[in-house]
């Protein structure tokens, strides 16, 4: 669904461009342009208010402030940089929208976790929305939600193949970053192939990584999608991402490109930071100042 709102008539002329802007952004979803209606915002958050059933809020009063706790089941970031996550509870399932002047960070939330919202109830094309009016309004609750799984073999810098809970080997396709395609059926590889499966390879000696997923399950060759971590940390931020995310490492060391495929663009503001300072750094493939990545936006490689 197109989430676009209604904003000032003097800026209706700057349409094409905030658009042109957010496709061009790397994937993220045209965001809605509106004129939030005034409201008295609580600096308390919805820590100290009691979470409400989404099932329950059909009947409440609409432009009255509630609170819902639950499992985000989707987080996508406008390019404007506000957010839309839908959020379930044992009950129903609804929207929660964070405007950009609120300065959300996407980078906290973490598909399959808890968040609590709290908020304006309002609907918008028909959809129950809650509409966040203070920074503290949507936060995260509790551990990041990260699924430990033993590596079976690294195939090149930006798939590895892993062994589930089940027992099954299954390949990950590891989001947000494309590296030099290795040599397959006797053809050369590209430049620094070898070099970003290797690093890879050394990252997960310890043969244990904590996987973390986005929006889509599975890419069109049916790979799952996810982060791979070197440890669980306690909360999701960009400090921490730097430190045990694979794709902002092989980033930050001049093996990957960042990449942004649909809605998985959590973390590619981050990606592509590492990945410029790589590259003003000469490091890895950028170390003869030319582009030696493979090129491959679609990250099917």
């Amino acid at each position: 669904m197109n989430d676009s709102r209604s904003m000032p008539r003097f800026l209706s002329g700057l349409l094409p461009l905030v658009l042109a802007a957010g496709l061009l952004a790397g994937g993220c979803i045209p965001a809605p342009l509106h004129t939030p209606l005034p409201w008295p915002t609580s600096p308390t958050g919805p820590g100290t208010e009691d979470a409400r059933s989404v099932g329950s809020l059909a009947e409440a009063e609409m432009d009255s402030r509630v609170s819902i706790e639950g499992e985000l089941t989707e987080a996508i970031r406008l390019s404007n940089g506000s957010i839309r996550l839908q959020v379930r509870d044992e009950t129903g399932t609804i929207q929660v929208f964070a405007d950009d002047s609120l300065e959300p960070d996407l980078l906290g939330f973490a598909v399959g976790g808890r968040v609590r919202a709290a908020g304006r109830l309002q609907r918008y094309r028909g959809i129950l929305e809650v509409f966040c009016l203070a920074p503290g309004d949507c936060v995260p609750v509790g551990l990041p939600p990260f699924e430990a799984v033993r590596v079976e073999e690294v195939v090149d810098g930006d798939t590895i193949r892993i062994r589930t809970s089940g027992g099954q080997v299954v390949p990950v396709r590891l989001i947000g970053i494309d590296t030099p395609e290795r040599g397959r059926e006797g053809s050369a590889g590209e430049p620094f192939a070898e070099e970003a499966t290797a690093r890879l390879e050394a990252l997960l000696r310890e043969g244990t990584v904590y996987l973390e997923r986005e929006n889509a399950e599975t890419d069109a060759y049916g790979r799952l999608l996810r982060h791979a971590w070197l440890s669980r940390p306690d909360r999701i931020d960009a400090e921490a991402a730097t430190r045990w995310n694979t794709g902002a490492i092989l980033a930050a060391e001049g093996l990957a490109e960042a990449i942004a495929v649909g809605t998985d663009v959590k973390y590619f503001g981050l990606f592509r930071a590492l990945e410029t300072a790589a590259r003003e750094g000469k490091a890895g493939m950028w170390g003869d100042g030319s582009d030696a990545a493979s090129g491959n936006a679609s990250g099917t490689g």
